[in-house]
């Protein structure tokens, strides 16, 4: 029988994830941020990738009740106006339906004033960010709060049916081959400022220092070493312990002024540091907005010391 017609049976609400990414294969915990929503919404959940393409026209014959742009269509903001407000045309069909619109961006940081844009131009209900509540509206300078909903969620979330992949039952921690595993995406730019740097720094702290311990590691930061899919829960099981810091910054890049100031004054000073560049780019604005959140790698530290 059609849960239509079913005395107080909910209609499922049909909901549109707009995404845009090429990435293959994907980072675990992004796969699962992804498609956590088809996994535990009660509800028809539609995926659509802009990375390539337009909107077709025959999205628009579904009456949508929600419209998600996730953050992988929102990270396109990362590479500056022109690309992000060529995504923005892709998804412009978008901007006139009568669905509820949410935003879930990360990186609020850099470029923010084109978040607030985007918020704006297509008149998004509710943003979900991971930024601390007291920094939104300096975030969002230009955004109307009074009609503009903010909540604040988690930059990722563990799935339960991970945890067995970091917890094997067989195997207990002792036997666990390396005593501090660790991965970070490349070397932090200076415009991400010295909180910035801290996911570089511990890595190379414990690199230099745990082996005189009798500590065995395996810690990485190059792009090459990066570990994606399921073979990272994989790498977890092997590790007795990781390390960590918040993610995250400590000023706001409005319009991306900071980060050029930063490219070019190291085009022309190569060997230049960060106290240097500071002055010269963004002095005294270090560390004046907390933009610190816990991210997955957090949950999955902890998700080691749970019972199998």
């Amino acid at each position: 029988m059609d849960a239509m017609n079913v005395p107080g049976a909910r209609r499922k609400r049909k909901i549109l994830l707009v995404t845009a990414y090429a990435e293959y294969p994907m980072r675990a915990a992004s796969l699962d941020h992804l498609y956590a929503f088809r996994h535990y919404a009660e509800d028809d959940v539609y995926y659509l990738n802009l990375v390539l393409k337009s909107v077709p026209s025959y999205v628009l014959k579904v009456d949508f009740d929600l419209i998600i742009f996730h953050t992988f269509f929102l990270t396109n903001h990362w590479r500056g106006p022109d690309h992000f407000r060529k995504m923005l045309k892709r998804a412009a069909i978008l901007k006139d339906s009568r669905a509820v619109k949410v935003m879930l961006p990360q990186d609020e940081f850099i470029y923010s004033d084109l978040l607030g844009e985007f918020i704006n131009e297509f008149k998004i209900d509710i943003v979900f960010s991971v930024a601390p509540p007291d920094t939104w509206r300096a975030i969002y300078r230009n955004v109307d709060f009074n009609r503009v909903r903010f909540s604040r969620v988690l930059s990722g979330y563990l799935d339960e049916k991970k945890l067995k992949q970091i917890v094997p039952p067989e195997e207990s921690l002792n036997n666990r081959p390396v005593d501090i595993g660790y991965r970070t995406a490349g070397k932090p730019f200076y415009w991400f400022g010295r909180h910035g740097f801290l996911k570089q720094t511990i890595a190379d702290i414990f690199r230099q220092r745990a082996p005189s311990m009798g500590l065995s590691t395996d810690i990485s930061t190059e792009q090459k070493d990066a570990i994606r899919g399921q073979e990272w829960y994989l790498f977890l099981a092997r590790c007795k312990y990781t390390i960590g810091v918040e993610s995250g910054t400590g000023l706001i890049d409005f319009n991306g002024s900071i980060r050029e100031c930063t490219d070019q004054y190291l085009r022309n000073h190569p060997l230049a540091k960060m106290e240097e560049v500071e002055a010269a780019c963004f002095p005294g604005m270090d560390g004046s907005v907390p933009l610190y959140a816990i991210s997955p790698r957090h949950l999955e530290c902890c998700a080691r010391f749970l019972e199998p």
